[in-house]
């Protein structure tokens, strides 16, 4: 008798869970027997058709985040390009009229002592018409005071160099969009001339420096870099005299918090406004992109969800009479319940770490070699852009377990209605 009793011990240990000295779980250890060990061809198929279809729609996930996020990076880093995070402008006044901000020394330094201040450039700017041999584009001219303020240009150089002045040497040297240069037939080394609409008018035999492409068309098309002294001579301006700051920021999520430090410690006659106020359209049109993600990621968390519960519920079905022997040993309804809950857990698991290889292979080739490409004129960008937000990856992981978990609760109830007696000559 003692014999048998070991055996069953050996067999079954949920049976005799008082034991001190027992280690296993029946449902999960019988749940990883029939889930890695399975050899029946109809729910074999059904488990490597789910398995596929998480990896799948993880995949996808990752992806769609991973694209959205990357886009909205570089759309956000190009428009903060051209007009850096926070501006500060006469008070009442905005960019281009006309009204001048007197530059205070204690002022600028008070603003760069700002915790999270990155940067703050002097800013000086002014339109014209800009005249080749062959037509004629009205531009605006940015006007900057160092090379380091000209970075973002910098990086965005396709032909020969940005604008730099010292004295008199290269001060009408400017730097052009692919967009203008290809509308005024200009191309590095080539002259032309700048008309300034002021009384009287003003005109100025320039050089073309360097040719810039960013790729968004709308700030592309008008937007012409030169050094500021050029501009200050144009206008002429005061030591003490520009038309703007633009200040940069560590921290883009401290944005509108930033925006309110820079007004607090701005002179009384000084407004500040964020990147973010100054082109509200384009950064309306950047948050519409993340409504399509929450669509894609309801959209594929449902379809899991959806053939998980069936697939479970057909390994129920198949698995009627091993049900009906372990209820008449004594199993209960809530571990045998249990044994398909860890069983589905198992397979969901299973393609979520495929669909992490899949999904994040993807976004890695991508970044690495860029084979995906976009049409710049429609897209701003000439390949897809990805970024690794590894929280909300992380958060999508755990997300799709938990919500598999808990819906197959809903099939696993199935197994209260088997009855011992019909499970037994199930066939």
């Amino acid at each position: 008798m003692q014999r048998i009793t070991v055996d069953v011990r050996v067999l079954f240990p949920i049976f005799t869970t008082n034991l001190p000295n027992l280690k296993l779980n029946f449902p999960y250890y019988f749940a990883r027997r029939i889930t890695f060990r399975n050899t029946r061809s109809v729910s074999r198929l059904v488990v490597i058709l789910a398995v596929i279809s998480i990896s799948m729609g993880l995949a996808v996930m990752q992806i769609a985040i991973g694209v959205v996020h990357g886009f909205e990076r570089e759309i956000r880093d190009k428009i903060i390009g051209f007009g850096s995070h926070v501006r500060v402008l006469p008070v009442g006044m905005q960019e281009g009229q006309g009204a001048l901000l007197e530059v205070r020394p204690g002022t600028v330094e008070r603003l760069k002592s700002i915790p999270g201040v990155k940067s703050l450039a002097v800013i000086t700017n002014g339109y014209g018409l800009l005249q080749s041999d062959e037509t004629l584009e009205g531009v605006s001219l940015k006007g900057m005071e160092s090379t380091e303020d000209m970075a973002f240009f910098a990086k965005a150089l396709r032909e020969g160099q940005v604008p730099m002045h010292a004295d008199s040497i290269g001060l009408y040297d400017i730097l052009i969009s692919r967009k203008q240069a290809d509308k005024l037939l200009l191309k590095t080394g080539d002259k032309a001339r700048m008309y300034f609409l002021l009384d009287p008018p003003r005109i100025r035999p320039v050089r073309i420096a360097g040719i810039y492409e960013t790729g968004l068309a709308e700030f592309d098309a008008v937007t012409v870099v030169c050094h500021s002294a050029f501009l200050r001579r144009i206008y002429d301006l005061e030591p003490h005299e520009a038309m703007m700051y633009e200040i940069s920021i560590h921290d883009f999520s401290r944005l509108d918090e930033m925006t309110q430090y820079v007004r607090e410690y701005s002179d009384f006659d000084q407004m500040a406004y964020s990147i973010r106020e100054m082109h509200p359209e384009m950064f309306a049109w950047l948050n519409l992109q993340h409504q399509n993600v929450l669509f894609i990621l309801v959209l594929m968390i449902l379809i899991a969800v959806i053939n998980m519960s069936s697939v479970l519920l057909i390994l129920i079905l198949e698995r009627t009479r091993t049900i009906g022997v372990l209820k008449a040993l004594g199993a209960g309804n809530k571990t045998l319940r249990n044994i398909f809950i860890w069983n589905g857990v198992f397979l969901v698991v299973r393609g979520v770490l495929i669909g992490n290889f899949m999904g994040l292979g993807v976004l890695y080739l991508q970044e690495v070699t860029g084979w995906m490409k976009l049409d710049q004129e429609s897209y701003f960008l000439s390949e897809v852009p990805v970024a690794f937000v590894w929280d909300q990856f992380l958060l999508i992981n755990v997300g799709l377990i938990v919500v598999c978990a808990v819906f197959l609760l809903l099939p696993a109830r199935v197994i209260g209605s088997i009855r011992i007696s019909e499970s037994l000559r199930f066939d």
